[in-house]
């Protein structure tokens, strides 16, 4: 996948998990009360409901933040083989250039000074 569209979809997945992290407490306040109020459920259900939803959700945040981080990795692994591909070229053009400058050198002497 281009690195380019990888980028914008772990910004856009963090956008998700930003209005998550928002609404979540709204909303968790909202069903709690329903539950309580509506349905008379008891506070001890309500209160280990949560923590277990409390827990999945934050196991699979986790899950997503080192996907992300390893993303990273890899990105940035990729563009540092890609400088180094970069100063390679630039180190075979530089040799280039001053192996024809030699070589202009030597014919500039020899035109100057033929035998």
């Amino acid at each position: 996948m281009n690195r380019h569209i990888k980028t914008d979809k772990i910004k856009k997945q963090t956008t998700y998990w930003l209005w998550f992290g928002r609404a979540s407490p709204i909303l968790f306040l909202i069903g709690s009360f329903s539950l309580f109020e509506i349905f008379n459920t008891q506070v001890p259900f309500i209160f280990y409901s949560s923590w277990i939803i409390f827990v999945t959700i934050s196991l699979i945040w986790w899950a997503w933040v080192l996907r992300t981080i390893l993303e990273f990795i890899t990105f940035f692994q990729e563009v540092s083989h890609s400088v180094e591909d970069i100063k390679d070229d630039i180190k075979e053009v530089q040799h280039s250039v001053k192996t024809l400058r030699d070589f202009e050198l030597e014919l500039t002497k020899k035109i100057d000074n033929p035998k």
